[in-house]
């Protein structure tokens, strides 16, 4: 059957039974499906957007650890106590106890430069610790910086004028350097700064008589080993020390060190003090001899009179009623008590008034002349005798 298509369209203007025209509704139908669809079809084949995310914040700056004045290579040759003093050292510069720490663990470590860096480090930011004066000598030495330890020994010498140690340390450095006359004056400094020569420990004497040896004075090396021999002749007149003193005596043909002869003379038993006569340099002297003390000592009228030269290289540092003094020095060329003699004595002059050792003494004889004897005393009775 043919249909007209005319009958099959909707006339325009013709209304549903609504009132809303046919070909509206329709074409809102198919809108709205075609859009559901779409929207279907989106949301299936794309991503879900993400959600906002908050813009990034900078990140907060890690505090600055404190730079260590040592090289890297060096910090991780240390143990780790050694590292530990180096980060504190570098959180607190001037903290001279642990800067002293760390400069001789360094030491001992071989890491002579990084002491001399630290040390420097110190000195520039916080003044001189003269505590880091002996630890620098020390690098400075065992680094071959013999300039650089020349200058670090007179800054300790100019500081510390008192100690026998800055003298002997830069006598060592004049040895190392080959001047063995200014290292010899050095010794000698050294051993006058002690309060007791015979107390002193025979390395020093002994350096002090090799000094002297080895620049040509061997004479003068005999007589500071008979020196320390003095002192207790019974204990010290050792073997080795002999033989030593034999082959200098017979290089510079000297004098025999020890005293000669003998003397028998009485004292006065009720005394407070053993006083007898003796003899310096030819001249008379009323003199106490005294047992306990090392030196010989003379006063300052006596040492004037018989023409002692007094040298204060040659002195000592010694206790005096206003404290402590620093006394002249020098060598009697002979001293005699009766018979006995002995040659080239050391004595030292006092610095007290003339009075000082009492009403008409001179000098006080110590260990430096009875100690080239053997003595006996009592009952009023001195013996002395050549040693055996």
């Amino acid at each position: 059957m043919w249909v007209d298509p005319s009958e099959r369209s909707i006339p325009v203007g013709r209304r549903s039974s609504g009132g809303v025209p046919w070909a509206w509704v329709v074409l809102g139908i198919v809108l709205t499906l075609v859009a559901g669809g779409m929207a279907m079809l989106l949301r299936q084949g794309m991503p879900a957007p993400a959600p906002p995310q908050a813009p990034p914040q900078a990140a907060a700056p890690a505090a600055p650890e404190p730079p260590s004045a040592l090289p890297a290579a060096t910090l991780r040759r240390l143990a780790p106590a050694a590292r530990q003093l180096a980060d504190r050292l570098a959180e607190e510069p001037c903290n001279r106890t642990v800067a002293l720490d760390l400069a001789q663990a360094l030491n001992q470590a071989a890491e002579y430069r990084a002491m001399l860096i630290v040390e420097a480090a110190a000195r520039e930011r916080c003044g001189l610790d003269e505590a880091l004066l002996h630890p620098r000598l020390q690098a400075q030495l065992l680094s071959a910086d013999l300039a650089g330890a020349a200058r670090t020994a007179d800054e300790l010498v100019e500081r510390y004028p008192a100690d026998p140690q800055a003298w002997g340390w830069r006598a060592e450095l004049r040895e190392k350097a080959g001047d063995w006359t200014a290292a010899a004056q050095d010794w000698r400094q050294a051993l006058g700064r002690f309060a007791d020569p015979g107390n002193v420990a025979l390395s020093t004497y002994y350096s002090l008589a090799r000094a002297e040896a080895r620049a040509g004075r061997p004479c003068d090396a005999l007589l500071t080993l008979r020196d320390f021999v003095a002192f207790d002749p019974v204990q010290r007149r050792t073997q080795q020390l002999g033989t030593l003193m034999r082959d200098w005596r017979q290089q510079g043909g000297c004098p025999a060190p020890f005293g000669s002869g003998g003397a028998e003379l009485r004292y006065d038993a009720r005394a407070g003090a053993v006083i007898v006569p003796a003899e310096f340099d030819g001249t008379p002297a009323r003199v106490i001899l005294d047992t306990g003390a090392t030196r010989t000592t003379l006063t300052t009228a006596f040492a004037a009179r018989i023409g002692l030269r007094q040298d204060r290289s040659d002195g000592a540092l010694v206790g005096t009623a206003s404290g402590t003094a620093w006394v002249a020095g020098g060598r009697v060329r002979r001293i005699a008590v009766g018979g006995a003699v002995a040659h080239d004595v050391p004595v030292h002059v006092l610095v007290e008034s003339k009075a000082a050792l009492g009403p008409g003494v001179d000098a006080l004889l110590g260990l430096s002349f009875l100690g080239n004897f053997s003595l006996q005393l009592g009952n009023g009775v001195l013996e002395l005798r050549p040693l055996p």
